[in-house]
């Protein structure tokens, strides 16, 4: 079947069942099922050789068939560059966990403090005229340095800088991660000029933006400001070049919190002319939803850049203590426009400011969300190969959140022994079949189907939590299945319990729908990632050396089968598979495996500690959960017994 696919296609999807990335899978089960379609459709070879050049890349008019538009292959998911990266890539990103050397000397600094903004500094930061930015403080060092180490690889040396927001507190720590990223990937830091104001949080950081947009464009560059919790997969400099020509030239371009994947059929994206494997930017009417500021792109030489930047400090000195720099921005922006207007708006172009200032807005399927990322998986649907990634519309905003949510789709870079040391433990949970499917429920109701089959998996994790900790392995989380999306809100889900999205139920839920990250990194339980065995960043070593874990009569599989095949004590547990040597322990079915901690009152309090880390599902209008906000907790049960696999 490959080979008559074309050369091209057919080597990506050949590649990709070899390799080890789970985020590929989606999309190649998808492009096979457009083929399969098209197959049907095609009647005979000859209309099939005329779809293969159009799956290798060539442009679609914009008003051609849906179908045919969507048949861009996507890089991304198909062969997935950044997130398998190359050997000089991936040396330069250890480069941030090597102890920093004195003597760094990247970009023109010397020493290990911190310069000050100025438009040289720029100029020495800047590459094509552009430069990428971003404002932190050193408490967020675990972001800053995945935002370095995924981007410095895309862009090269000396073409970003980070700007610490620290003041004289923090100075020292603020300097010891400026040096690491230029040793690490020659990104450029300065100290801001004050804090940034406890007012609104992250907000006062608008002050500093400015001033570096003011640096930016003294130097005559334009300028990639993102919060540093957004993961950048490729070089985005070609793409935003083109796409602020549009129009006749755009002052900005923002990303937003739009899916648009609500509407059904999914309407088809317009390629841009100017790059046709790429999206257009969205249409005006994407103006009119929430802009995102995660990221924005502002040319250094237009006079509607700096208005927008102005005005942003203005809507934000001017919050309360309650508002959100991001509404407080939208609204000072848009003015009195409403959502009728921007549907009547034609083109690509919105005219904020009352018409002074033109920004376009980045395609939502490029520019993602972690919702959209990894849960309604829009590259996916667009056959987009994605930019960047940013971790917002999570469960929490806290650290704890976005690390694992990242960690969990192999966007989070940790030090090298996160992937090198230790033994594992990994299971695969039993769901059951009849829980698979949830029945239509009325909004606002409890998808009660979707709620045994958390509760059952959540009941497996307990066996499997329980044995790892005795045999001092680290548990590789599983990919727990949902047959209900969670909403924002009580009554946001629907009848179909898709939250008005197009997703596909069941689905691999993300961790934060049933455990709460912060909670959980709080017991210090080791542990990895789901997917942690198909990260390429795992040694092969590591990968290889596993062991299927089995029922036996007596111990002949090298210290990794179990003579007790149910209830298992502590005790029995350590002695039957304490001596497995292989780096992988894998369980199949660990329901009725576990009998217990040896010491009297260890089970009741390794419960207590792990009821306090399951999460709720969000959420019901049911008058029975009013008092938790319309949140259902998802229960913990002792799993089902049931024996391994004998053999």
């Amino acid at each position: 079947m490959f080979a008559r696919l074309g050369p091209d296609l057919a080597d990506r999807l050949i590649a990709t069942r070899q390799s080890r990335r789970p985020w590929a899978a989606p999309a190649v089960v998808s492009g096979l099922l457009v083929l399969a379609y098209i197959l049907v459709r095609s009647r005979g070879d000859a209309s099939l050789e005329l779809v293969a050049p159009t799956l290798r890349g060539a442009a679609q008019a914009s008003d051609e068939p849906a179908l045919a538009g969507s048949l861009q292959p996507t890089a991304r998911d198909v062969t997935g560059e950044a997130l398998n990266p190359s050997a000089a890539a991936a040396r330069q990103q250890r480069a941030f966990f090597e102890p920093p050397r004195a003597d760094a000397a990247a970009c023109g600094y010397s020493g290990a403090a911190l310069a000050a903004l100025s438009p040289q500094l720029v100029r020495a930061h800047s590459r094509r005229g552009v430069l990428f930015g971003a404002l932190a403080t050193a408490s967020m060092r675990e972001m800053v340095i995945n935002y370095a180490a995924h981007l410095a690889p895309l862009i090269g040396e000396c073409a970003a800088l980070v700007g610490f927001m620290d003041g004289a507190a923090a100075a020292a720590d603020a300097a010891a991660l400026a040096l690491r990223l230029r040793a690490g990937g020659a990104v450029g830091s300065y100290a801001t000029a004050e804090p940034a104001p406890a007012h609104g949080g992250q907000a006062g950081r608008w002050r500093h933006a400015r001033d570096l947009f003011a640096a930016a464009s003294a130097a005559g560059v334009d300028l990639v400001l993102s919060d540093v919790d957004v993961v950048w997969l490729r070089d985005p400099w070609a793409y935003l070049r083109a796409a602020l020509a549009a129009e006749g030239g755009l002052d900005a371009l923002i990303s937003t919190d739009t899916t648009n994947d609500w509407v059904k059929p999914l309407p088809a994206h317009p390629r841009m002319p100017a790059l046709p494997a790429e999206l257009q930017l969205e249409a005006a009417e994407a103006c009119g939803r929430s802009l995102n500021i995660g990221i924005l792109v502002l040319r250094g030489a237009l006079a509607g850049a700096a208005l927008l930047v102005d005005e942003a400090v203005a809507a934000v000195d001017a919050m309360g203590p309650h508002d959100v720099d991001q509404g407080a921005i939208n609204r000072r922006w848009k003015g009195e426009a409403k959502m009728r207007d921007w549907r009547q708006t034609r083109g690509l172009a919105c005219a904020m400011l009352g018409g002074r200032a033109k920004m376009g807005v980045l395609p939502a399927a490029q520019f993602l969300s972690l919702l959209g990322f990894s849960v309604r998986r829009l590259h996916v649907l667009r056959w987009a190969e994605p930019f960047a990634v940013h971790a917002t519309f999570l469960r929490t905003q806290q650290p704890a959140g976005k690390l694992m949510r990242l960690r969990e789709e192999g966007l989070f870079l940790d030090p090298p022994s996160h992937y090198t040391s230790g033994n594992f433990l990994a299971y695969t949970p039993a769901v059951p079949l009849d829980a698979l499917t949830q029945p239509p429920i009325a909004r606002g109701a409890v998808p009660t189907r979707h709620m045994a089959l958390v509760a059952a998996q959540i009941g497996q994790l307990r066996e499997a939590l329980a044995l790892a900790r005795v045999l001092g392995r680290a548990l590789v989380l599983p990919r727990v299945r949902c047959a209900c999306e969670l909403g924002f809100g009580p009554g946001h889900v629907t009848e179909r319990c898709d939250a008005d999205s197009a997703i596909e139920l069941p689905y691999d839920c993300p961790v934060d729908h049933w455990l709460s990250p912060p909670a959980w990194l709080a017991l210090g339980w080791d542990h990895r990632e789901r997917g942690f065995l198909e990260n390429p960043r795992v040694p092969d070593d590591v990968v290889r050396s596993r062991a299927h874990a089995r029922r036996c009569a007596h111990n002949q599989h090298g210290g990794c089968c179990l003579q007790t095949h149910y209830r298992a004590s502590e005790a029995q547990l350590r002695a039957e598979l304490g001596g497995c040597a292989a780096r992988v322990l894998e369980l199949g079915d660990v329901r009725g495996l576990f009998g217990g901690f040896d010491a009297p009152g260890a089970d009741a309090d390794f419960d207590k500690r792990l009821r306090g880390v399951i999460s709720s599902w969000c959420c019901t209008t049911d008058a029975a959960y009013s008092s938790r906000g319309g949140l259902v907790p998802y229960a913990l049960n002792n799993a089902t017994a049931a024996p391994l696999p004998s053999g």
